[in-house]
């Protein structure tokens, strides 16, 4: 292949331009996120919750702006969300996998107490509803709402070009909001796709990729491993 490729970020902003810096100066980047996250308010009594389950770093950073979380449990999915909580002095056990992997390590622990979930008002895996039919005493709380935003310009632009473009995916309903953004555009780029899951590939149906991988680990860095790899094979 000729020329650079661009790497496209459509994460919510500041998880963007983390992403962003582990590889500025080795590729183009655009950020254009089809994501803004904005805080929920809540009636629900925090204090009464012996655990908070975390299935995003948005739900960690929600919470952490409404109490204290130094010394409280937690049960996170990811190394970065797992990370959050124990900057924030949490007690921290974390699944690597998915929300499936830390469903099973919750219902093998059996936590004596209340366990909180905390997400957006977009989620999957109906979690707080599977540890209530294994018998623990759970609940869930919005914290969090994910508006859809609009591709910029240059993503436009970019898309309606021809270039080599790499598309980092993270989440399912981020790959349908750019699917159904892209195509309405009359993209032509090259797209090769890097999914942290195969259910975040399965919701894209976007323009026809010219490649689509998932990472081995659905973490940063196998995420970053494949976004660099491919980085190197498109230049």
């Amino acid at each position: 292949m000729q020329g650079n490729p661009t790497l496209l970020l459509i994460r919510p902003h500041r998880d963007s331009v983390r992403t962003a810096e582990q590889f500025r100066g080795s590729v183009k980047v655009i950020i254009s996120p089809v994501l803004r996250i904005v805080p929920v308010k809540t009636t629900v009594d925090l204090a009464k919750f012996d655990h908070f389950v975390f299935t995003s770093k948005n739900g960690v950073r929600s919470l952490s702006n409404l109490i204290d979380l130094a010394g409280k449990s937690a049960f996170a999915v990811g190394l970065k969300t797992g990370e959050m909580a124990e900057g924030l002095g949490m007690r921290v056990q974390m699944a690597n996998r998915d929300v499936d992997g830390l469903f099973s390590i919750i219902k093998r622990q059996k936590p004596a107490g209340k366990l909180l979930h905390v997400h957006g008002c977009h989620t999957v895996g109906n979690l707080a509803t599977k540890l209530k039919t294994a018998g623990l005493d759970t609940d869930n709380v919005i914290l969090y709402e994910q508006f859809e935003q609009p591709l910029s310009a240059q993503t436009c632009a970019l898309l309606e070009g021809e270039g080599d473009i790499v598309l980092p995916l993270y989440s399912p309903r981020s790959a349908r909001l750019f699917s159904d953004q892209a195509l309405q555009l009359n993209a032509r780029a090259k797209l090769h796709l890097v999914a942290i899951s195969e259910k975040t590939l399965a919701q894209y149906n976007g323009p026809t990729p010219k490649s689509a991988i998932v990472a081995k680990t659905t973490d940063a860095a196998g995420m970053n491993r494949e976004i660099t790899n491919l980085i190197v094979t498109t230049s």
